[in-house]
């Protein structure tokens, strides 16, 4: 799997430039991992005649090509995962007993439903909803998901009364309808990039 190696081929080419040595380098390294044949795509690394727009047109062809190789290689994984996510949801809608959280886990059901609330009201990457998610993680590997030391008041209950997740399970179907509708959606992104790589490659 060469995706770490594309994301710092990624961030050196943006912190060094596409012509630099440094960014060669780190895609070859891709190139030795995944057999793909990157070097048509960048300048030799003495070209001095490359002006702004050149570069910028290298990083995006890279970038372009890296992101169709990605795509094409999780297709398989990325398929399983809707089915799966499918099937789940359809067994948690049937039964909901089947993820329901026990009555004792109450502190965890808290900091689970501070969790789930700021990522609905801020966003999953927010400040608010990383801070939430360090006391999911302080409750279920360091209290072992009962005796959770929590506050009481919670802070985003006007908003959780509107949103669309339930509050008792870790797991609900919305979580899964979501991922569901993420994979499409890279799925059809995978369609275009395709046709775009097409299209950078061969001019």
């Amino acid at each position: 799997d060469s995706s770490a190696a594309v994301a710092d081929a990624l961030k050196i080419s943006k912190e060094f430039g596409a012509a630099s040595k440094e960014a060669r380098l780190a895609w070859e390294t891709v190139e030795e991992m995944d057999g793909a044949d990157m070097s048509a795509s960048m300048p030799s690394s003495d070209s001095t005649s490359l002006t702004e727009k050149d570069i910028r047109k290298m990083d995006y062809k890279v970038q372009v090509s890296s992101l169709n190789r990605l795509l094409a290689d999780t297709q398989d994984k990325m398929s399983q995962i809707k089915v799966l996510a499918a099937s789940l949801k359809d067994l948690e809608i049937e039964d909901p007993d089947l993820s329901n959280l026990p009555e004792a886990a109450t502190g965890l059901k808290t900091v689970l439903q501070e969790a789930k609330a700021a990522s609905e009201v801020y966003g999953p990457e927010s400040a608010e909803s990383a801070a939430a998610w360090n006391e999911v993680d302080f409750c279920t590997d360091v209290m072992g998901g009962v005796e959770c030391n929590v506050d009481t008041s919670y802070r985003y209950s006007a908003a959780s009364l509107q949103a669309h997740h339930l509050y008792d399970a870790v797991i609900d179907p919305t979580f899964f309808e979501e991922a569901v509708d993420a994979v499409e959606m890279l799925e059809n992104l995978r369609r275009f990039i395709r046709i775009e790589t097409k299209r950078v490659v061969s001019r």
